[in-house]
């Protein structure tokens, strides 16, 4: 058996947190992940030695894993028991009790929280979830900005309630299986009795039949709608960062259960002033275009950061076009108080065009030794 990793010494999650649970735990995990994740991302690793790379590499895979483990809650009391989160490895699965069990986690995989029978009457049904991209603006994000956006999800069928059927009494138990929503296949090899469950083919784990189906959503019970939902921003938000809205999904067919939840990712989109910087979770990016001439020559310029203030800048002569300037702390704020960087990007600008008299001009500075050579060409 391979050796236990310490997800806990991976993400640097202290003794006394790892004792947490629920938000407060949530609230430990997501701090530490995000550290450790900008720490070892890739983008900033490029210019190390080969060995450091992959060292760094390693470290990112690790963080990833311990993140997707105790993010889990199952996952995380299945590591904190055995060492592993794989339920498989787990149970011997040596008796009826982890039979069920094995049933439980199926079902749990694919939408249902059974309870201990295993028959459909005591199942929870959760529709699929539903994903939208709400494209922000850098200063969205430092403003906390309210957004009210519109996306497509099924819902109860408006004409029949939901219920799939034409009529009020219209849906029946399932005969082939009995209301249990599953198949039962029993076969005897020796001494040994096997049974094997599976979902009904008749009803497909529903438990119950439709006799005249609703014409409208044809007995699913659903029907696709336009929903509405309003956030406020919450601080910490990075391009391509997801939050979750609970029961903002699609509901289940026939409306039995609960609704699925809305993933929203959060795009941070370039608004003619500031970008995200690629790679860099809570940096900024803001261009501005400088005379070519200023590039030669050097310049002072103010620029305005996203939360409304200006800083000077100096250009020197002779830089080169795409100059970077770091103003520190003008980024986007992270969860635990901090704030990334705004980086200004200095772009050569030439005229559209030029008169005779400013082309003479220029042309006499060919002549100058600091210029003669960027004329020649050569044989």
């Amino acid at each position: 058996m391979s050796e236990k990793k310490d997800y806990y010494k991976i993400l640097g999650i202290s003794d006394e947190d790892r004792k947490k649970t629920g938000k407060a735990f949530e609230k430990v995990l997501k701090k530490a992940f995000r550290a450790m994740a900008v720490k070892y991302h890739p983008d900033k690793w490029v210019n190390a030695t080969e060995e450091e790379r992959a060292d760094a590499e390693a470290k990112f895979k690790e963080a990833n894993e311990a993140n997707d483990v105790l993010s889990d809650p199952d996952k995380r009391r299945a590591y904190d028991m055995y060492g592993t989160a794989d339920v498989r490895t787990n149970r011997g699965y040596g008796g009826m009790s982890d039979m069920d069990d094995m049933m439980k986690d199926f079902a749990r995989a694919h939408g249902f929280d059974m309870g201990y029978g295993g028959n459909a009457s005591n199942m929870t049904r959760k529709g699929s979830d539903s994903k939208v991209r709400l494209r922000l603006s850098v200063k969205d994000i430092v403003n906390n900005a309210t957004k009210t956006f519109r996306y497509r999800r099924y819902v109860p069928c408006t004409h029949c309630d939901g219920s799939g059927s034409t009529e009020k009494n219209g849906v029946t138990q399932c005969n082939y299986c009995g209301g249990t929503g599953q198949y039962v296949k029993r076969t005897v090899r020796g001494n040994m009795f096997l049974e094997q469950r599976t979902t009904c083919p008749n009803c497909h784990g529903k438990g119950t039949m439709i006799t005249n189906p609703c014409q409208h959503c044809g007995g699913t019970g659903l029907e696709e709608s336009n929903s509405e939902e309003t956030l406020t921003v919450p601080a910490g938000i990075a391009d391509n960062t997801v939050t979750v809205i609970p029961g903002g999904g699609n509901f289940p067919e026939r409306n039995e259960g609960i609704p699925g939840d809305l993933y929203i990712m959060f795009v941070i989109e370039d608004d003619g002033e500031f970008s995200s910087m690629e790679g860099r979770m809570y940096d900024v990016l803001r261009k501005v275009d400088i005379s070519v001439l200023d590039f030669m020559t050097g310049t002072t310029f103010k620029v305005k950061t996203p939360y409304g203030d200006e800083k000077e800048i100096t250009l020197k002569p002779c830089e080169k076009d795409g100059k970077m300037y770091r103003i520190t702390g003008k980024g986007l704020k992270t969860e635990n108080g901090g704030s990334g960087d705004m980086y200004v990007k200095a772009v050569m600008a030439m005229p559209e065009k030029l008169t005779e008299e400013e082309i003479g001009k220029i042309n006499s500075l060919k002549e100058s030794d600091n210029f003669k050579f960027l004329s020649e060409t050569g044989d």
